[in-house]
């Protein structure tokens, strides 16, 4: 099992050796035949490679995080508190209705 990003490093490797090789080029330090742009390039990709291959960056192994705690039991049903001192209570259906108080009514 390979670690590391190898391919990552061998990309790497040959874009830093091009652009080095421009840079070089364009600063007038190396004249346009030498053989040190072809090498460089080459070189590069080799260690960068190689450093992808050791690089223990994005691989780390973590333990997976532990459950989340189970939720606590719903009551079934809503408890019936007291009413608290000095509150309104709701107003009381009107008599003789006799139906539900809380059904819809039709206006029909």
């Amino acid at each position: 099992m390979t670690r590391g990003r190898p391919i990552r490093g061998l990309f790497g490797g040959l874009f830093l050796g091009i652009c080095i090789d421009l840079d070089l080029v364009f600063a007038g330090v190396v004249k346009l035949e030498s053989s040190l742009l072809t090498i460089l390039p080459a070189v590069l990709l080799v260690i960068f490679f190689l450093l992808g291959l050791w690089a223990p960056i994005g691989r780390q192994h973590r333990a997976a995080a532990p459950p989340l705690p189970t939720p606590l039991p719903r009551p079934s049903a809503w408890p019936e508190y007291a009413p608290v001192e000095g509150s309104k209570t709701p107003p009381s259906p009107p008599p003789g209705d006799g139906g539900d108080p809380q059904a819809p009514t039709s206006s029909i």
